[in-house]
């Protein structure tokens, strides 16, 4: 199966893109401690 170059720079980012957002929804949970 050949992957895209495109197609797995974009899952790429989506996974990070996922991991920035739950990153900072924690340290908003942080804050309000």
């Amino acid at each position: 199966m050949k992957l895209n170059h495109k197609d797995g720079f974009k899952s790429m980012y989506e996974i990070v893109d996922k991991n920035i957002r739950r990153t900072k929804w924690i340290r908003k949970k942080l804050k309000f401690y």
